[in-house]
């Protein structure tokens, strides 16, 4: 099933709501967030993880996951998803480096309470939503303004 893509919800839904533009671009993020997660990493870190496990890091498909194993390891993510997270790694761009660095942590899957402890700027939780939730709705702009010009 192909993705749906930002000019669909735009052009197709004429002027969609803030709420699924929204909820579209957190789902974009959390997908950018587990490309990234499953991604091939440096030789270094394989070769570590392999010299520690005995075992490849990164399955090239779910086949090579073993029976035996409780531990699910990824599967390396397809050209079309790579794609889609480059994309979606261009929004961060367009982020106020303290803003990008709430939105990116989100994206992976920290919860606003880690991002709280991981905060240099000490701000409280409910900071850290309102920071996450103004990037969100820059990208939702930003991509507004694009489509439309």
């Amino acid at each position: 099933v192909a993705p749906i893509r930002w000019e669909q919800i735009v052009l197709d839904g004429v002027d969609c709501d803030d709420a699924q533009a929204v909820a579209w671009v957190r789902e974009q993020l959390l997908d950018m967030g587990r490309t990234l997660l499953r991604a091939p990493k440096p030789k270094e870190l394989q070769n570590l993880v392999a010299a520690v496990s005995g075992w490849p890091a990164i399955l090239h498909d779910a086949s090579e996951q073993g029976a035996w194993e409780t531990h699910v390891r990824p599967v390396l993510p397809g050209k079309e998803e790579i794609d889609r997270m480059d994309d979606v790694l261009g929004w961060m761009l367009w982020l106020a480096p303290d803003v990008r660095c709430v939105v990116f942590a989100q994206s992976l899957g920290f919860s606003f309470e880690k991002v709280k402890k991981l905060d240099t700027r000490r701000r409280s939780t409910s900071t850290i939503k309102r920071v996450f939730n103004v990037g969100v709705m820059e990208i939702v702009s930003r991509l507004r303004k694009k489509v439309l010009d």
